[in-house]
């Protein structure tokens, strides 16, 4: 049906530039997407919707950039990360019916999505100030006890593009599928 593999996703870059802190993430992998929990599937017929809400452990490692200032503090760092934590996504995609070879299916059109962090998010940054220890300590502490924050504030790139995959993923089963097999009458 032309649906690509959803784990792992891969994510080429990913930055957040916002006014004290420049931060990238490249040759990201997300994996744990094969263990999500759809929660609701809500259709609303009449908004030509559709709500998905799911529970995802979703862990990502690459490579990571970042200068500026965390809690007013100077960051420095060049290396590789890993970020794991469990996120409930609920993501609205809007569709519009259209016909083909006899049948009706459905054509994205747009999303919108939010989530929640339903646990402390783990981050773990190597190589900060590069390796020095001493000074790298009380930041890794810091960015444990923010980590939540942090990913909210900062997070929103990877989010979006992770949900865009999956978004992907089911313009390719829409397009495939026709209505009549994906609705429960």
């Amino acid at each position: 049906m032309g649906v690509p593999v959803m784990e792992p996703i891969k994510v080429d870059s990913v930055r957040s530039d916002e006014r004290d802190l420049k931060l990238g993430f490249r040759d990201l992998v997300i994996s744990g997407l094969s263990k999500c929990k759809i929660l609701d599937v809500e259709r609303n017929v009449q908004k030509s919707t559709i709500k998905l809400i799911f529970e995802c452990p979703l862990r990502g490692v690459g490579k990571y950039d970042i200068k500026g200032k965390i809690l007013l503090l100077d960051i420095f760092g060049n290396d590789d990360f890993e970020i794991k934590g469990k996120v409930r996504m609920t993501v609205e995609i809007k569709t519009k019916l259209i016909e083909k070879k006899g049948n009706t299916y459905w054509k994205v059109t747009g999303f919108d999505y939010s989530y929640d962090l339903l646990d402390k998010v783990k981050i773990d940054l190597k190589n900060l100030y590069d390796g020095d220890e001493q000074r790298a300590k009380p930041m890794l502490a810091a960015i444990d006890g923010a980590g939540n924050d942090l990913v909210q504030e900062v997070g929103g790139g990877i989010i979006t593009q992770l949900v865009g995959k999956i978004v992907d993923i089911l313009k390719n089963v829409f397009h495939e599928l026709p209505t009549k097999d994906l609705e429960i009458a």
